[in-house]
C-alpha cells in the first residue's frame, strides 16, 4: 500500500542536530500560540491540561485553530525545509505537520 496513512514519515521527523539547534536558537523566547485563556495559565506558571497534551502526539491530528493560528517556526538555515510540511510552535513545542491532513509527525519540547 502506497497511500499517506500507511507511509513511513521517519525521514521527516526532526534530526538531533536540527532539535539541538533549534533548542540552542529558541530556548529563551516565550511563544503565544494558544488559546488566550491557556496562554494566563501558562504565564501564570500552570501547566497545560492533560487533554491538551494528548493532542500534540504523533500520528494525531492537529486541530484547525492550532494549525491556521499557530506560529509558524522561523526560517534558519541550519534546519530543512520540506515541501508539503509546516512546523509549528505551540507552548515550547515545535510540531512538525503534513499539510494536506494536518498529522503530527514529530514533535519535541524546546526547553
Amino acid at each position: 500500500m502506497d497511500s499517506r496513512r500507511d507511509r513511513d514519515y521517519s525521514d521527516y521527523r526532526f534530526t538531533t542536530r536540527e532539535r539541538e539547534a533549534l533548542r540552542n536558537r529558541m530556548s529563551r523566547r516565550d511563544y503565544e500560540s494558544l488559546p488566550p485563556g491557556l496562554q494566563k495559565k501558562v504565564a501564570r506558571g500552570g501547566k497545560l491540561p492533560p487533554g491538551w497534551q494528548k493532542k500534540l502526539q504523533k500520528g494525531q491530528r492537529l486541530p484547525d485553530d492550532l494549525y491556521y493560528n499557530g506560529q509558524r517556526l522561523p526560517v534558519y538555515d541550519d534546519i530543512r525545509h520540506i515541501d508539503g510540511v509546516t512546523d509549528v510552535i505551540i507552548d515550547n513545542e515545535v510540531v512538525r505537520v503534513i499539510d494536506a491532513t494536518q498529522t503530527i509527525i514529530d514533535v519535541f519540547g524546546i526547553r
